[in-house]
């Protein structure tokens, strides 16, 4: 019973998390597109800016009523044993294997992280395209993300854990190859394709 309420709890979390990742993936595709949309229009920044902080301050005024009342309380329960000493919180890094899944994500969340940075700048600096292009090569990278993430769940119940991560890595190096190596921004967007498929 212990193992089958385990279960479910992390089929719970996991599902949690899912579509927390996919409403994020969505709207960053959707953010994407109006910011290639915006610079398509030349948009002023300021005006860019101004209607960006509008719609960010009606969403959180119009959000923050459906947020339950202990969001951000902390409870206590004096029959939970005291916390143990920093000494045993951190044996855990003494394993291999939690020092291998680290590095394995930092790598991943470097990989994610430098495309949101720099990619557009990339694009426009380097093959020498103007701002557009290099918004939508950037909504390329975010739509392969977001695909990736709608099949991610079936991908791994599929082909398991181990041949997804290193088929990930794979494509992640191949893409930054064609984005760096690529004498041609098509190429490029070649590569932005597989590199955005990392975080599945």
């Amino acid at each position: 019973m212990n193992s089958l309420a385990r279960v479910n709890s992390l089929n719970w979390i996991w599902r949690t998390l899912l579509e927390a990742d996919l409403r994020k993936c969505t709207g960053t595709l959707v953010g994407a597109g109006l910011g290639a949309l915006a610079e398509a229009v030349h948009l002023q920044i300021s005006v860019h800016f101004t209607i960006l902080s509008l719609v960010m301050l009606c969403a959180v005024v119009y959000g923050q009523r459906y947020l339950p009342e202990s969001t951000g309380k902390e409870l206590t329960n004096t029959d939970m044993p005291k916390r143990s000493g920093m000494k045993k919180q951190f044996k855990v890094w003494s394993e291999k294997r939690t020092l291998f899944i680290g590095i394995i994500v930092l790598g991943m969340a470097f990989a994610e992280g430098a495309a949101n940075d720099w990619l557009p700048l990339t694009i426009v600096d380097g093959y020498g395209v103007n701002s557009t292009i290099g918004s939508f090569v950037y909504g390329l990278f975010v739509a392969a993300m977001t695909i990736g993430r709608f099949a991610g769940g079936r991908i791994l119940d599929r082909y398991g854990r181990v041949r997804v991560l290193l088929s990930c890595a794979l494509s992640a190096m191949l893409g930054l190859t064609l984005v760096i190596w690529g004498q041609h921004y098509i190429v490029a967007s070649i590569g932005v394709v597989f590199w955005g498929w990392v975080p599945l």
